[in-house]
């Protein structure tokens, strides 16, 4: 019932969402995960009504010095059992920012790379993740997932998350998670098959 690599990186390249699977004994969760670029106000109410986790940037250190996103840490303290957020941020056009094509804006500016920090507002409503600068060897998250995936997929990230909650509001089990994904034709991918090709790609360096 998982996916092959391949199926999800055409997924992505078609800008169509993928299931990202995380180990048990880990978090244990599935997230919606898109490349930032092909983001619509469509998939982001998709993703609220179906997700109904946090909508979240995924953003590799690049981008997020370019648009000026600092770590949110409580009195300098932090730590590595929790997912690396960094300050929300919204785009300053004068929206709401909350709306999802609010949302949509501020996700695809993130994208541009004439955007630059004073483009956008600190606090906002897009939660942001910063992701390690070694990827998934420094760090095996959906955040480090998402933009490992992209890269396999030739797309430049940030990447769009969102943890999948079932209808009580509880994290969707494995089991609904492939329900979701069938209905949907979402493929569903484990971020070990993603680890497993970093490795091969490594070795054969």
């Amino acid at each position: 019932m998982l996916s092959t690599l391949e199926k999800a990186i055409r997924q992505m390249r078609a800008g169509k969402p993928v299931i990202l699977l995380d180990a048990e004994h880990r978090e244990g969760e599935g997230d919606f995960a898109i490349a930032a670029q092909f983001c619509t106000p469509e998939f982001i109410n998709f993703l609220l009504s179906k997700g109904r986790g946090l909508v979240c940037l995924s953003l590799p250190p690049a981008v997020a010095a370019r648009i000026g996103v600092k770590p949110l840490v409580i009195d300098g303290e932090s730590s590595p059992d929790t997912p690396p957020f960094g300050v929300p941020i919204d785009l300053a056009d004068g929206s709401s920012g909350i709306a999802a094509s609010a949302r949509c804006a501020t996700i695809r500016a993130a994208c541009d790379e004439s955007k630059s920090a004073r483009h956008f507002k600190r606090p906002g409503h897009v939660a942001t993740l910063l992701a390690n600068p070694h990827g998934l060897r420094g760090r095996i998250g959906h955040t480090e997932a998402v933009l490992a995936l992209l890269r396999l997929a030739g797309i430049a990230g940030p990447g769009v998350l969102c943890e999948i909650l079932n209808a009580d509001g509880e994290i969707a089990t494995r089991d609904e998670l492939f329900a979701i994904g069938k209905e949907h034709a979402i493929p569903v991918l484990h971020i070990d098959t993603l680890l497993e090709r970093q490795k091969s790609l490594e070795m054969a360096r």
